[in-house]
């Protein structure tokens, strides 16, 4: 009975969803080398993922882990402008940034959350699209 209401519960929430997608507030818990966020969004004690690199290496711009709008995929204006960005991970994938590399800017950075030990350190919080 436990966890068919979970299952209801999960459930309610996919359509929820779905039908109202919005941005909500995240917490950063782990960095993939592969241009993935692992994120925490606690108004919902929901965990996923979120892709910051699409397959070709380039950086998505919004950051939110939006699909691909039609007519994107393939766009060379689209690619030329995300060419310069580059995806890097640090520490041993404890933090990550997005940087411009023809004027070695960083544009965003974050770390992912240590919650104990002496390395404890606050979240890094990001926006992501629901739905």
């Amino acid at each position: 009975a436990k966890a068919a209401q979970k299952r209801c519960q999960e459930m309610y929430l996919l359509l929820m969803l779905a039908s109202h997608p919005h941005v909500e507030s995240a917490l950063v818990m782990d960095i993939q080398e592969r241009g993935q966020l692992e994120v925490w969004v606690p108004r919902y004690a929901l965990r996923g993922r979120v892709q910051v690199v699409d397959g070709r290496g380039l950086v998505r711009p919004p950051l939110t882990g939006d699909p691909v709008q039609d007519g994107e995929e393939g766009d060379a204006f689209a690619d030329a402008a995300r060419r310069p960005l580059a995806f890097r991970t640090l520490y041993g994938g404890q933090a990550a940034d997005i940087m411009d590399t023809r004027s070695g800017a960083v544009l965003w950075s974050a770390s992912s959350w240590q919650a104990s030990g002496p390395a404890a350190a606050l979240p890094t919080r990001v926006w992501v699209h629901l739905g």
